[in-house]
Order: C-alpha cells, then structure tokens, then sequence
C-alpha cells in the first residue's frame, strides 16, 4: 500500500531546518495514501525561540504525491499545495497544530 511517514520534530534553528533536527522525532505516524485526502495528527506543542516556530515535520513518501499543511483539515486538492515524489522528503517548519494532508497524484 502507498505510504507517507511523517516525524514530528525540532529544529536547531528556523532559518536552516533542513537536516538540523534536535534529537528523536517527539512523534510519528503513517499515512495510507489514496485519491482523497488522508490528514495526520496535529503536530505537537512547539518550541519557539524569540517568536520563531522550531517545529519541523519530515514528510517522506513511497509514491508520487500533492501535500499541503495547514489548520482544521487541510485539502490537498487545492492550491496551495505541493508534489512530493516517490522516494523523497522534505523537511517543513510547520506551527503547533497544524496538520499536514496528502492524495495520489492525479
């Protein structure tokens, strides 16, 4: 079955997240991906350093995807969205609360 992980995590720094990620995920789930939408948790409590949001969620994929982040229950059918590639990630600065949504790649 077509999968997306995502790890919940901090970053040591907001303005270079990409691959400075403190410690161990503090959470992580799997995602069965389809043609709607599948929505994950919300991301956890965050750090913040002077205002910055430090909350990173690494999003990797085994199939070609649209994603999309956001509060409430974001759509991935709509812009502003993303493609993520089968085989990638991507590192996101995502708020406390908000979720992150994908769907096969139409």
């Amino acid at each position: 079955m077509p999968t997306v992980y995502i790890e919940y995590g901090f970053a040591a720094s907001p303005a270079i997240s990409q691959g400075l990620h403190k410690a161990a995920p503090v959470a992580s789930e799997k995602l069965a991906v389809s043609g709607t939408a599948a929505v994950s948790a919300a991301a956890p409590g965050g750090m913040t350093v002077n205002g910055q949001d430090q909350n990173i969620a690494r999003v990797t994929t085994d199939v070609d995807v649209w994603l999309t982040s956001g509060t409430g229950t974001p759509n991935p059918s709509n812009a502003p969205r993303r493609v993520l590639l089968a085989g990638s990630s991507i590192d996101l600065l995502v708020p406390a609360g908000h979720k992150i949504a994908v769907k096969a790649l139409d």
